[in-house]
């Protein structure tokens, strides 16, 4: 008994509490759960790291290629992987209904948010009235963009319930 409370104490202290404050914000939620089910990939305690995924998979509804298209809107991600995601967002066809929950998958740490991008992201815009000018313009570049500062606010200004 004593032995997994001290597992379990571990785990939460380790990996769990770190990406529990990290993800109150609609922008950042994607981005932290990535990486939250990168870090569950790597933990030692491979029973503790099986019973978290699977907990965790009921909770990621949002992990869908249109919620993505908030992670446009997240300082972190990096210039780089924002002009892959633009990328992805003219090239990959999407889904006219894409699934409301994107499976669990086996190797997280080769997932990563241009992977989710596709033409079906954009209809984010549509739906919250964004301009979307600000994508023809290089991510380098955006924080000067009028229509990105604005669309950002809006994005991050959407409440998120920790759950």
């Amino acid at each position: 008994m004593r032995e997994h409370l001290k597992n379990v104490s571990l785990f939460v202290t380790c990996i769990y509490v770190r990406y529990w404050f990290q993800t109150p914000s609609a922008t950042t939620a994607l981005r932290n759960d990535l990486a939250l089910l990168y870090s569950l990939s790597l933990y030692p305690q491979k029973t503790i790291a099986d019973a978290a995924v699977t907990a965790f998979g009921r909770h990621l509804w949002y992990l869908s290629e249109l919620l993505v298209g908030l992670s446009f809107f997240d300082n972190d991600v990096s210039v780089e992987e924002k002009r892959l995601m633009i990328a992805s967002l003219m090239d990959k066809e999407g889904s006219d209904e894409p699934p409301k929950r994107i499976p669990l998958f086996s190797q997280p740490s080769i997932k990563v948010l241009h992977d989710f991008v596709t033409k079906s992201t954009r209809r984010l815009f549509r739906i919250l009235n964004l301009p979307d000018a600000f994508l023809e313009v290089d991510p380098s570049e955006w924080t000067s963009h009028e229509d990105y500062t604005r669309s950002q606010a809006i994005c991050r200004s959407i409440m998120v319930v920790n759950d």
